[in-house]
């Protein structure tokens, strides 16, 4: 979600065939700061699920290996999700809250 702000820009012309100053609007999208911390507290709250899950189903199938080993298998899966699945998904439902906006009224 991506809210645009219009403003308005004053634009002098020196043209003979115009008035010596005419005022020309231009429209220029203005960005959302969004809220760093909103983000990382909605990231956290559907990332944690993901990795607990994950680790259930992996653990019985990975005992008895390396630390380095389960995390080399489980940091391609996560990476993914999240830039696949979790973070779209915040962004089409949540992306009000980050930008700090009010709740889309259905």
């Amino acid at each position: 979600m991506e809210l645009i702000v219009t403003t308005a820009t004053l634009t002098l012309s020196s043209d003979s065939r115009n008035q010596a100053m005419e005022a020309q609007l231009q429209t220029v999208p203005a960005r959302v700061n969004p809220s760093k911390a909103r983000l990382a507290l909605v990231m956290i709250l559907a990332i944690y699920p993901l990795i607990t899950v994950l680790l259930y189903i992996l653990a019985p199938l990975t005992e008895g290996w390396a630390v380095w080993h389960r995390t080399i298998l489980i940091a391609p899966i996560m990476v993914l999700s999240i830039v696949f699945v979790v973070s779209p998904a915040i962004q089409r439902y949540f992306g009000w809250f980050v930008a700090r906006m009010p709740s889309p009224t259905k």
